[in-house]
């Protein structure tokens, strides 16, 4: 008899979880209209190489992954609650920032 290949439904889950949560990084910082560069001036403000800490802000742009200790720096600078980079839709935040995205794509 032929088995069916089992799906690892926990795997699945992780990475919708994942991908949620590196779309919901991406929409953060997208609002916020501001460089990497910029950005990560805002989330390490005493830090002096800037170069540096700007590809830490590209990696979390393309994993979706930062550390513990940068949510609330990263949460801060792009002016969202802790828990949206963290993928739970909360209905002000996503009306919020498709509102900045709005403002962003109609400026001059």
């Amino acid at each position: 008899m032929h088995r069916q290949p089992r799906l690892d439904c926990e795997k699945v889950e992780f990475e919708q979880r994942d991908a949620r949560i590196k779309h919901h990084v991406n929409l953060a910082f997208e609002a916020t209209n501001l460089s990497k560069r910029d950005f990560a001036r805002l989330c390490f403000p005493s830090s002096c190489d800037i170069t540096s800490v700007s590809k830490n802000v590209f990696n979390w742009l393309a994993t979706g992954q930062i550390s513990k200790h940068m949510l609330i720096p990263f949460a801060r600078a792009a002016d969202v609650p802790v828990e949206f980079l963290l993928g739970e839709e909360n209905k002000w935040t996503v009306m919020e920032l498709d509102a900045r995205l709005r403002r962003k794509l109609n400026a001059p």
